[in-house]
């Protein structure tokens, strides 16, 4: 009886260099022989470049998610980018990316169909029909039985909604492995799948691995991606420190402005309430979470 084929599944890593190192390291320990990536591997943490190097290096098994799309059409959003603070993560990471690297994900397919130890696969980032369509485990599960409905492979790994869940419908396997660099367990760990394919078929191992995720913080207060955007980089660091899916909230809090103040709601977020509504509501307590202090880690 041959060893089972491991193979780690990643997706979401957002430029988190630290978690992603994390992973790796975890999924060799255990065996994983290839690599498969759901995208979203840039924006939001601080080492786009590092990140594409690694993965370039690590697999050809590489999909585009939203955040690669982003960086492809950046010429199409590039206004709104340099006026609206919550495009300041996008518009850093374009404006750091190598051009090698840049060339890399822009060039990199929406889905991949992959055969191998008699079962077939469809990675995708968001679902079959849209890199960008969000199936959440809370929404119940008509939007993944009408996915697995719709392909023809034996297995879906989709990615973008950040949660770690398998489900099994008609002989076929849904799998989101959750994010490698923007997660809210309560382990507070990065997180992966194992995927091991043997004689008793497929077994799924979701793995949320520690690492030192506040001197990871500390290391993205000193570069300039924390100056133009430490909102949005501090409530996602909230996020894995509290285990919830804080950013989530903190859209959500900023709709509820927009409609007290009459603003039409969907489209860029003014800048007076994106600042409002961290200022007010999240500067607070998150300054203390990450310092134990009163105030933000110097900006100079």
């Amino acid at each position: 009886m041959g060893e089972p084929l491991r193979v780690a599944v990643f997706a979401d890593i957002h430029s988190n260099f630290a978690a992603l190192q994390a992973c790796l390291e975890d999924s060799k320990t255990l065996g994983a022989a290839e690599y498969v990536v759901l995208g979203d591997i840039v924006s939001d943490w601080h080492q786009p470049n590092e990140c594409v190097d690694l993965i370039r290096d690590l697999t050809p098994l590489v999909i585009k998610g939203n955040r690669e799309q982003y960086m492809t059409d950046a010429a199409v959003y590039m206004d709104l980018w340099e006026i609206y603070h919550q495009f300041a993560s996008l518009l850093w990471t374009y404006r750091t990316l190598t051009p090698e690297n840049l060339t890399y994900l822009t060039s990199l397919p929406p889905v991949l169909h992959i055969q191998g130890n008699g079962i077939s696969i469809r990675a995708v980032h968001g679902s079959p029909r849209r890199s960008n369509e969000l199936m959440r485990r809370e929404d119940g599960e008509g939007a993944v039985i009408r996915a697995l409905s719709e392909i023809e492979e034996d297995v879906l790994l989709f990615a973008h909604t950040h949660e770690q869940w398998q489900y099994d419908f008609d002989g076929k396997t849904a799998i989101n492995p959750g994010s490698v660099g923007s997660h809210f367990n309560y382990a507070h760990g990065a997180e992966y799948a194992l995927l091991e394919f043997g004689e008793d078929g497929l077994k799924v191992t979701f793995r949320q691995v520690p690492y030192d995720m506040d001197q990871n913080f500390r290391n993205a207060t000193k570069t300039e991606l924390y100056e133009k955007a430490y909102p949005w980089i501090s409530v996602i660091y909230s996020a894995a420190k509290n285990g919830c899916d804080e950013l989530r909230r903190f859209l959500a809090d900023i709709e509820e402005v927009r409609k007290q103040n009459e603003f039409s709601q969907g489209g860029p977020i003014p800048n007076d309430i994106y600042d409002q509504v961290f200022d007010e509501l999240y500067a607070p307590y998150i300054t203390k979470l990450i310092t134990g202090q009163d105030e933000f880690p110097s900006l100079g």
